[in-house]
C-alpha cells in the first residue's frame, strides 16, 4: 500500500537517510540472524529497526 501512495512514498523517502525501500533480501538477514542459536541466542524484547535510518527522525506523518 506505501508504494501506491505517491504522497506517502515520497514522506517516508524523504525522511529515511538511504533514501529508497528496503529489498526483502536486507530485512530477511536480520530475521535469519535472529533465528541463530549461537549469535542471537541470548537476544530477548529487543526492537532492531531495518528501515534506513527512518526511525532516527520519529514517527510522525504529516501528509
Amino acid at each position: 500500500q506505501v508504494m501506491q501512495n505517491e504522497d506517502y512514498l515520497a514522506a517516508i523517502l524523504d525522511r529515511t537517510p538511504i533514501g529508497r525501500i528496503a529489498e526483502p533480501d536486507e530485512v530477511s538477514g536480520m530475521v535469519a540472524f535472529l533465528c541463530m542459536e549461537g549469535p542471537a541466542g541470548y537476544i530477548t524484547g529487543q526492537v532492531i529497526s531495518t528501515d534506513g535510518g527512518m526511525t532516527a527522525y520519529g514517527f510522525a506523518y504529516n501528509p
